[in-house]
């Protein structure tokens, strides 16, 4: 009994994980490949109650660093940013399809990331959760080229105060496991 209630604890407090990614291959060519990684719009309400801090940064970087690692030639997002702000009306609006080809060109990539958070909450305790749908924009071809949606969600019943990032990371894991298989 006492063995019986011991692996339930150890179960609960490591927690359960479910991830949905579609398609399962992202292909993306290492061959000469600059991309442009777009901060990722975020979908959410605003006025829902108890709203988590946007991932779109933290998605962004690590995506960024993710894809360097695997050969990508990342472009600056610091001057990624500027030419954001220059060139999307209205300012701090996310860029329409047209805007992220115009600046992808001005810049020289020949791919851009497109990203946006669906979902990111806490749907029932103690789970955490994250939907996001990645567009890789063919900045020659000038059309999207692949859409990518990656849904996770972590449970635990401990919920630590960083399980929301846990699932963050894991979006980026099975983003970057995607577009490995896909290369």
């Amino acid at each position: 009994m006492t063995r019986r209630l011991g692996m339930l604890l150890v179960l609960g407090a490591v927690g359960c994980v479910s991830t949905n990614v579609r398609p399962m291959i992202f292909p993306l060519s290492t061959a000469g490949r600059s991309v442009a990684v777009f901060p990722f719009a975020d979908l959410r309400d605003p006025t829902a109650p108890d709203p988590l801090a946007s991932p779109s940064a933290r998605l962004r970087a690590a995506l960024g660093a993710g894809l360097a690692r695997q050969g990508y030639s990342i472009i600056d997002p610091t001057r990624l940013d500027a030419l954001i702000a220059e060139q999307v009306t209205p300012p701090g609006a996310a860029p329409t399809d047209d805007e992220v080809l115009g600046i992808s060109r001005t810049i020289g990539v020949q791919a851009a990331l497109v990203g946006t958070v669906v979902a990111y909450d806490r749907p029932v305790w103690p789970k955490a959760r994250l939907n996001v749908v990645l567009r890789l924009v063919d900045v020659a071809r000038g059309n999207n080229e692949r859409v990518l949606e990656v849904t996770i969600e972590k449970s635990n019943v401990l919920y630590p105060p960083n399980l929301h990032d846990d699932v963050v990371d894991l979006a980026v894991e099975q983003i970057l496991a995607a577009i490995r298989m896909g290369g």
